[in-house]
């Protein structure tokens, strides 16, 4: 472990320390009720469902004992003492498989054990169960086990991890109140084990060795606080950590996030990979049936984690009012039965009802496998929009919950139905090929005809048009890389439903300014990019192309894949040049892709009226700063750099980080006449 690692390990142990002892509060009173203990219906209901499940998992594995662990384990404890409603929309179980676990084992043993008692299997969610082990190598991670849902058809969910060996339980859970687990097997139900545990006092109960609780996790509970066990853990995924972490902190009282805390959830962040959009959504959903889920939202967007889920979702948090909030969040009539909650999903499409249609596209189908019906729905609104009777079939349901299944197929969707440039009969089609998109080639032609029969012609035709890659390049000196840039990028992908855009920084210039080195601002553009969807950078084997003319490296790019229907993305600056130049689209076959930038889209239209081959798109809005608008531009970066003011707002958090590090832009450089490339001038800000 370096030095970072150990300093950053530490600014966690302390956070904790301020959350237990300075801002804990009690969370619960100690005295259980007089009398003989007598287990409840929900509990012997509970502990039936799991001794049929203990017996059927062991009849097919071997496998003799299970445990009751995270929030469940501690729901369970507090019904036992407290009498509190034994309500779990998760069972969080896990068992010891004494062998290395894959997910071909676990996938038979989902398959096998699916059925109307535990529900149906979510293969879906198979997925590893990293652990943090500070005695290994950096970065101190090693794979448990395997774990799976099934879901019931009330949207109740089956939580089932594997792991290899007893000694991998240790390592599970972040907080010390996540690592109490409830030790069933063939001899102790659930039933017999809760008499035993009445017949304990509470604050006795993590050393009576009746329950595993070597973090004393229970007694932090019941005294209001927790320990952080395994900060680094955090950086798998500090998003979805910090979301749960805050519903932790809320049923331990504590209603305020430490600046330590924030200061190491943000270097987390800035390292972090993609979050889990499955279960951001699942946890935002549960986020939102807390009693208190408005002030939870506000203390998430005070977190600034949401952005690796959506940008847009942690812009309205940070910005309404809690007032406001708490009124959007009363419970809306819905016109069908969720799976889970009603109050839940009610809450969440009031929300999303707030966002553009492309991100309440995304954020819905991101809980579609456990809300399939709801998400059915709500898209076959959208889709209704364009096609009544691609609607209809996506109705039936075989359809829409085969998409779900795929991420390529749910952005695909997202982005056909949220064009504002494309036509309906263009965007029915891409919403067709997303559909045939997963399927098996043999399969497309009888998916097609089920899907539009006649209605969209030979399937042979459309094939050739539709079924091939829509791809777009984007080039500009990029000095550096701004959110302008991405944002401008991003609804090019949307606008035009494209399935990649690859940003294309070129050595050269027209500016008078030399920039950084190219590989510097490709390290930049990389980090840019990172974890935004449709966006790639120039593979570094275009160098020597670039270096000899953007022309030439935009010509290797399109023949990489000659079938793929390209777009050319620009700055509608950058568009007069491009016509004067080319006396029209520079190749018949690639589309342009304008973005409107100091004149209306209508003015615009009208210029390229005559030009077929060009789309125009909306341009992107300013950037506020210190509560004024700031242009998106790369020189206003370059002087406030120089100016010792801050960027933020203006570029990514990674990139704004890696700028300070190395001291970028620290002063001017300018050389005056070079000779300007018009296809290497940064074709937006």
């Amino acid at each position: 472990m370096g030095f970072r690692a150990r300093k950053l390990t530490n600014l966690a142990r302390s956070t904790i320390w301020i959350l237990g002892f300075q801002l804990a509060s009690a969370a619960f009173s100690l005295t259980s009720a007089a009398g003989p203990y007598k287990p409840s219906r929900e509990l012997i209901e509970l502990s039936n469902l799991l001794a049929d499940f203990q017996t059927r998992l062991n009849a097919r594995t071997g496998i003799k004992g299970l445990l009751i662990g995270g929030g469940s384990s501690r729901a369970v404890l507090d019904h036992i003492y407290f009498n509190k409603k034994l309500e779990m929309r998760d069972l969080d179980i896990f068992v010891v498989a004494d062998r290395a676990v894959t997910d071909e084992y676990c996938k038979e043993i989902g398959l096998a054990l699916e059925g109307p008692a535990l529900g149906r299997f979510s293969i879906e969610d198979l997925r590893p169960r990293p652990r943090y082990n500070p005695n290994l190598p950096f970065p101190h991670e090693f794979r448990a086990g395997w774990g799976f849902f099934w879901i019931a058809e009330d949207g109740r969910i089956f939580d089932l991890s594997v792991f290899d060996s007893e000694k991998t339980l240790k390592y599970n859970g972040v907080f010390s109140i996540d690592r109490i687990m409830l030790p069933l097997d063939g001899e102790q139900t659930l039933e017999k084990l809760a008499k035993k545990v009445a017949a304990v006092q509470p604050a006795q109960l993590s050393r009576s060795g009746l329950i595993r609780d070597l973090a004393d996790g229970y007694t932090h509970w019941l005294s209001g606080h927790a320990e952080l066990l395994g900060p680094e853990s955090f950086m798998r995924d500090p998003a979805l950590a910090t979301l749960r972490s805050i519903r932790t902190f809320n049923k331990l009282r504590i209603k305020n996030l430490p600046p330590s805390f924030l200061a190491f959830v943000r270097e987390a962040m800035k390292k972090a990979g993609p979050t889990h959009r499955l279960q951001m959504g699942r946890n935002f959903l549960k986020m939102l049936e807390d009693k208190e889920a408005a002030e939870e939202l506000k203390t998430l967007a005070q977190a600034e984690v949401l952005s690796a889920w959506s940008t847009e979702l942690e812009v309205l948090l940070k910005t309404i009012r809690e007032k406001e909030l708490v009124r959007i969040l009363k419970l809306p009539r819905i016109p069908y039965q969720p799976r889970g909650p009603p109050e839940a999903m009610g809450k969440y499409l009031q929300l999303l009802d707030s966002l553009s249609t492309y991100e309440r596209l995304k954020l819905l189908m991101d809980i579609a496998t456990v809300e399939a019906p709801a998400v059915t729905y709500e898209v076959s609104k959208e889709i209704r929009k364009i096609s009544p009777s691609l609607a209809d079939v996506w109705s039936e349901g075989s359809f829409s919950e085969a998409c779900f299944q795929s991420q390529e197929c749910r952005d695909r969707i997202a982005r056909a139905l949220s064009s504002e440039t494309l036509s309906s009969g263009e965007r029915e089609r891409l919403v067709v090929r997303a559909l045939l998109g997963f399927r098996k080639p043999s399969d497309r032609e009888t998916v097609f005809q089920n899907l539009a029969g006649r209605r969209l012609g030979d399937y042979n035709d459309f094939q050739k048009i539709w079924m091939v890659a829509r791809n777009g390049y984007y080039t500009g000196v990029y000095n550096p890389m701004h959110l302008g840039h991405l944002e401008a990028a991003e609804q090019a992908v949307r606008d035009m439903a494209l399935d990649q855009l690859v940003l294309m920084p070129t050595p050269a210039t027209g500016h008078n300014e030399t920039p950084l080195p190219w590989e510097t601002r490709m390290e930049i553009a990389q980090l840019a990019v990172k974890n935004r969807s449709g966006l790639v950078v120039i593979d570094k084997s275009y160098e020597s192309a670039l270096r000899e003319s953007t022309g030439k490296a935009i010509a290797k790019l399109v023949g990489s894949d000659p079938n793929a229907k390209w777009f050319h993305v620009m700055g509608s600056d950058s568009l007069t040049r491009y016509l004067e130049r080319f006396g029209g689209t520079r190749d018949p076959n690639i589309t342009v892709y304008a973005i409107a930038r100091g004149q209306s889209v209508e003015v615009l239209k009208t210029l390229v009226a005559g030009h077929p081959g060009v789309v125009i798109g909306k341009g992107v809005a300013k950037a506020s700063i210190g509560g004024q608008e700031s242009e998106r531009s790369s020189s206003v970066i370059r002087k406030r750099l120089q100016a010792g003011q801050s960027i933020s707002g203006l570029v990514s958090a990674p990139v704004e980080d890696y700028i300070l590090k190395m001291k970028l832009f620290q002063a001017p450089k300018v050389q005056q006449g070079l000779c300007p490339d018009l296809l290497t001038e940064s074709p937006l800000y």
